[in-house]
């Protein structure tokens, strides 16, 4: 894969491009792992379990560290709600638009503003931070050291 290390400032730069976008579907991968698929939604069929799946023009997720907040106050968090509790939160997501995306400057989290008032903060802990597709290519990823890198420029 070529990457190439960016700012953080970049990096915030980069997040800007969801404002606006709609969230059309939310999806699990393994356990609390979250993905949201933005944007026009499209069919796909995976070449390998020949299924089909709606994926959309963006993907935030692979993240398994996230909460829903809103007023401030958490009332989801991936770390001590009951999965089946996680799924039916995210999903009520879904149909909702992305109003603003501000990334820490620590790069500890990345709240995700919605047109509901609901707030998704990711947050890193243990693993990955998250990682965000553009038409299923990796664009912007967070290494093993945390630093941000752009991997898909053809926007």
């Amino acid at each position: 894969m070529n990457k190439d290390r960016i700012s953080v400032e970049q990096a915030k730069v980069a997040l800007q491009k969801l404002t606006g976008q709609e969230i059309t579907r939310v999806w699990f991968s393994y356990g609390s792992f979250l993905f949201l698929e933005l944007g026009e939604p499209h069919l796909e069929c995976s070449p390998v379990t020949k299924k089909s799946h709606i994926k959309g023009d963006w993907t935030l997720g692979q993240a398994p560290y996230w909460r829903l907040l809103r007023g401030g106050t958490v009332y989801v968090d991936s770390l001590d709600a009951e999965l089946e509790a996680l799924k039916q939160a995210a999903w009520s997501l879904e149909g909702t638009r992305i109003i603003s995306v501000d990334l820490a400057d620590t790069l500890t989290t990345l709240d995700v503003l919605l047109s509901s008032g609901t707030t998704i903060q990711f947050y890193k802990e243990k693993h990955d931070f998250f990682r965000l597709s553009y038409n299923h290519k990796a664009y912007l990823v967070f290494d093993g050291d945390g630093a941000p890198s752009i991997s898909h420029n053809e926007l």
